[in-house]
């Protein structure tokens, strides 16, 4: 089933795990664990979880990053670094971060149009070319064989009420 997570069409007490993949951070940050409190039986869990770039240091992503901070409206570098479990705290009495690291190779083409699919690039607007011209300069600067590696980190948030 696919719901808004303010808004779980659900009876109380029914559901034994909600996720949300790549997409908590458009929830009401005050709703949604709240719904998601209404729907779990006990011993449920909501299980949150986001694949972040971690390439802080490299010159390519150096460089993207003052971009997009020069370029996105109220974009920030960081805008993902706070604790990740500190939202659910008012809301659910156990909760544990997991992270683990992979990486990616992936043609320019396909990441420019990945990296073109990200809310906070769309906001760019009317300099989205040459934000793009930018990042294909730099990218294949680091890479050009046109291949990129990227390296990730998959952060877990599995918060429940005990």
């Amino acid at each position: 089933m696919v719901a808004r997570a303010e808004e779980l069409p659900v009876r109380d007490g029914t559901v034994d795990i909600v996720c949300a993949a790549q997409a908590w951070h458009w929830v009401d940050p005050k709703r949604g664990p709240r719904e998601v409190k209404r729907v779990l039986r006990p011993g449920g869990a909501l299980a949150v979880w986001w694949n972040n770039v971690r390439a802080a240091g490299e010159r390519w992503y150096e460089e993207q990053q003052q971009r997009l901070e020069r370029m996105s409206p109220g974009y920030t570098h960081d805008y993902r670094e706070p604790p990740m479990g500190d939202p659910f705290t008012p809301y659910f009495a156990d909760i544990q971060v997991f992270k683990t690291q992979w990486s990616r190779t992936i043609g320019i083409d396909d990441y420019l149009t990945w990296h073109s699919s990200k809310s906070y690039v769309a906001a760019i607007g009317q300099r989205l070319p040459e934000f793009l011209a930018a990042e294909r300069a730099s990218m294949l600067e680091a890479f050009p064989d046109g291949v990129i590696t990227e390296p990730f980190e998959v952060r877990l948030v599995v918060a429940k009420d005990g």
